[in-house]
């Protein structure tokens, strides 16, 4: 029976209902007027919502902005701050820079050691004294003589093969541990002076820092202010539409109308002698 009615706004579905209360007389314009407040503050409140995700969205971006930068009350503390920084970043590159020549310094002693063991090992296990061994370089693939074992010999003042294999084995082992923990010393260094990059930026100007920092500061705070003023407003509106929902709890007769309703169509599709048993149950008032 709304059919007439379908484009205009004030009988979209919400609507249609508050008029026919107020037809029936359940409603007096007091009511509508109420319901049509508690709708209102609702769809501010939907409104109220989404400015307060995109506001929280907003201050997180700044906040996690913010903690990048170097906290500072005034421009003489930032250039501490900044001068401390950047002191720390040399040092750390400086000791970074000894490490990984030690490293490299390391690594380079021990594959000579590497290289004399294999000579020492390969020497011991020939099985023709008297045949003129050759050896190559692992490096450069240069072919030595026998003269290679005796100098190896001569640099560690051993006769003895045994003993002297035995004395290069171990130092061998020595070095691959410092090597080890030398490169593993070199790497917590880099971590660091990684960590100490990213959070601070030495190239940056600190006056450029400061006046950024103060910014991010100041629009946060209008941001957070006015995050706390949408809240307020919710609650208030809440608040509101609680008392309205309370106030219209108290109206009574929607049951007593449906009934009353229900019995004179059913009467009257009597007195037209077209009642059916299928009708039963289904005649209700906000419904065809």
């Amino acid at each position: 029976m709304y059919e007439s009615f379908q484009r205009i706004n004030q009988f979209e579905k919400r609507e249609r209902i508050k008029s026919l209360y107020f037809h029936l007389g359940l409603y007096d314009k007091n009511t509508v007027e109420q319901m049509s407040e508690r709708d209102r503050l609702k769809d501010e409140l939907l409104i109220l919502k989404e400015k307060e995700n995109n506001l929280r969205i907003t201050v997180n971006a700044l906040l996690g902005e913010m903690q990048n930068l170097v906290s500072a009350d005034n421009i003489e503390d930032l250039e501490t701050r900044l001068n401390d920084s950047n002191d720390t970043i040399a040092r750390l590159v400086e000791s970074a820079g000894k490490a990984r020549n030690k490293v490299q310094e390391l690594q380079t002693a021990l594959q000579e050691h590497e290289f004399y063991l294999s000579e020492l090992r390969s020497h011991k296990s020939s099985s023709d004294d008297n045949a003129k061994s050759r050896h190559v370089c692992p490096q450069c693939g240069y072919m030595f003589d026998d003269e290679i074992y005796s100098l190896v010999r001569d640099s560690y003042n051993q006769v003895n093969e045994e003993y002297l294999l035995n004395q290069v084995e171990m130092i061998v082992e020595s070095l691959r541990s410092e090597v080890k923990e030398s490169e593993q010393e070199y790497l917590t260094l880099m971590n660091r002076l990684r960590e100490q990059e990213k959070a601070f930026d030495e190239s940056q100007n600190a006056s450029e820092e400061y006046v950024r920092n103060r910014g991010l500061q100041g629009i946060t705070k209008k941001y957070q202010d006015e995050l706390a003023n949408i809240i307020i407003q919710q609650r208030d509106k809440e608040l509101a539409i609680k008392r309205i929902n309370s106030s219209l709890k108290k109206i009574k007769g929607k049951k007593e109308v449906e009934d009353l309703y229900i019995d004179y169509v059913q009467k009257n599709i009597l007195k037209l002698r077209a009642w059916d048993p299928a009708f039963e149950g289904k005649i209700k008032l906000l419904s065809p």
